[in-house]
C-alpha cells in the first residue's frame, strides 16, 4: 500500500503526468516505446544516429539507475527519453534529443529523486557519467538544461559543478565581491571556493550548456569534479532539480 502511494506520487509529476495512460511495447524489457510511437522513433533513431541503438545504450543515454524504466517516445521531430525508478530512488526525470547543424543535442527538461535517503549518494552522479560517455560516443554536440531556484531544488548549484556553464548576466557580475567580479562565466565563478560559495548562496537559475568538444571546459571541469567526489559520496551535492 506504501508503495503504491510512492508511484501515485511520482506519477503525479508534471513533467511525467502522461505515463499513467501508456501502453508498453516489450514490456518485459526495461526499455519501451510509448504506445503507436515505435515507427517513428525508429525512423528518428536512424536519422539521428544512422543505425539502431542497443538496449543498453538508450539506457546509459537516458541516463538510467539499475532497475529504471525508460520510456522512448516522440514529439515532432525530437525523441522524448522518460525515467522512472520508483522502489529505490523514487528518481523521475525526463530529456529530450533534437538535431541542429547536423550535430545531436541532449536536453535535461526534469531530474528528481523523491527519497530523501537516497539523495547526497553520488547516484546521480553516476548516471550522469553514463550517459555523458555515451552522448560522447554518439558524437553530441551539447547537453543542454535549465535551471530554477526553488525549495528542494539545487540544480542552480550542481550542474554548474558538472561542468555546465553560462555567462553570467551584468546583474549578477555587479552584485559580485571585488575578489571574484572578474568572472563572466559560470564555470570561471565556479573556480574558487569562495566563488562557489558566493553562488550557493546568490545564485539564480539560469539556461547552462554542457559543451561536449574535445578538451572543453566542460568536460575538464567534470572529469575534475567525478574523481574527487568518487570516493566521498554521500558527503556533497547530488541533483535534484527542474
Amino acid at each position: 500500500m506504501k508503495e503504491n502511494a510512492f508511484f501515485q506520487k511520482i506519477f503525479s509529476c508534471s513533467s511525467l503526468s502522461h505515463l499513467k495512460g501508456s501502453l508498453l511495447l516489450e514490456e518485459d524489457q526495461q526499455v519501451h516505446f510509448y504506445q503507436g510511437e515505435a515507427n517513428k522513433c525508429l525512423q528518428l533513431e536512424h536519422d539521428f544516429f544512422h543505425r539502431r541503438l542497443e538496449t543498453k545504450e538508450w539506457i546509459d543515454l537516458a541516463g538510467s539507475p539499475p532497475n529504471g524504466l525508460v520510456f522512448i517516445g516522440c514529439l515532432n521531430n525530437e525523441i522524448i527519453l522518460d525515467v522512472v525508478e520508483p522502489i529505490h530512488l523514487g528518481l523521475v526525470s525526463s530529456f529530450h534529443i533534437f538535431k541542429n547543424k547536423q550535430k545531436c543535442h541532449l536536453s535535461i527538461d526534469h531530474y528528481q529523486i523523491l527519497r530523501h535517503n537516497c539523495q547526497n549518494q553520488g547516484i546521480g552522479t553516476e548516471c550522469f557519467y553514463r550517459q555523458l560517455n555515451k552522448s560522447l560516443e554518439l558524437n553530441f554536440s551539447q547537453i543542454l538544461t535549465k535551471t530554477s531556484r526553488k525549495p528542494e531544488e539545487n540544480g542552480y548549484y550542481t550542474w554548474p559543478r558538472f561542468g555546465f556553464n553560462a555567462k553570467l548576466p551584468g546583474r549578477i557580475i555587479r552584485s559580485l565581491p571585488t575578489t571574484i567580479n572578474y568572472s563572466k562565466t559560470l564555470l570561471h565563478l565556479m573556480e574558487t571556493e569562495t566563488g562557489r560559495l558566493w553562488w550557493r548562496n546568490h545564485g539564480v537559475g539560469l539556461k547552462l550548456t554542457f559543451d561536449l568538444s574535445p578538451e572543453s571546459d566542460s568536460l575538464r571541469c567534470f572529469e575534475k569534479y567525478y574523481f574527487s567526489k568518487k570516493n566521498s559520496f554521500g558527503k556533497n551535492e547530488f541533483i535534484n532539480a527542474n
